[in-house]
């Protein structure tokens, strides 16, 4: 069975369980479902029922990466320096404003104005973003065995960008595909393992 970390025992010193069943469920569930609205609603510019469920939709998987990012921040995935939680703060202040791009979007307001122009700069800047806690991640080595690996797989989506604004079916099938195989199974992966332990040593463990 694949688990994050060692089989070292937790130790009397270890930290409190940071919990990853919920994180990893609504990571996995929030995926599949913008997967699934997605081209019925890319493309839509109705901003009635079926902007409102592709919003919703596009809502689910960006909760659930916020919750990915607190569960790292928790475990201190990047390091403990100063450098590293506040771009882990900063990641989560352009999710928020991709998120409330995703709601102007779905109910179509205040689009080309200068607000909804900078609402909607924070959904590529996230997803650069993440891509770079991802490396991080990846070098730290904190987190480790295939979750380690996983995570930077999942966080690399920003990469495929140039291929989404190509247009046709590519463009539409590759990052889809990708959102599946990395956000959805690293969704699995977590639920996987229920709980994370920060060891005072730095290393993460498996609760398990």
């Amino acid at each position: 069975m694949t688990t994050l970390a060692t089989s070292t025992p937790i130790t009397p010193t270890s930290r409190p369980v940071v919990p990853t069943r919920a994180a990893g469920t609504l990571l996995t569930l929030g995926s599949l479902a913008w997967i699934a609205v997605l081209p019925f609603t890319a493309d839509s510019s109705d901003h009635g029922v079926v902007g409102v469920i592709g919003a919703l939709a596009a809502l689910a998987f960006q909760a659930g990466v916020v919750w990915l990012l607190a569960t790292q921040y928790r475990t201190a995935a990047m390091g403990d320096g100063r450098v590293a939680r506040g771009f882990h703060r900063l990641q989560f202040v352009l999710m928020g404003g991709a998120m409330g791009s995703t709601g102007l979007d779905g109910l179509g307001v205040l689009h080309g104005t200068p607000v909804w122009a900078a609402f909607d700069a924070c959904w590529p800047l996230s997803m650069l973003g993440m891509l770079g806690i991802g490396i991080r991640i990846a070098i730290a080595g904190r987190w480790t065995g295939i979750l380690r690996w996983w995570t930077l797989g999942a966080q690399s989506w920003f990469a495929l960008v140039p291929v989404a604004m190509t247009g046709g079916a590519i463009a539409m099938v590759l990052p889809s595909v990708h959102v599946v195989l990395g956000y959805a199974v690293l969704g699995v992966l977590l639920a996987r393992v229920g709980g994370l332990v920060r060891r005072h040593d730095g290393s993460v463990v498996s609760a398990r």
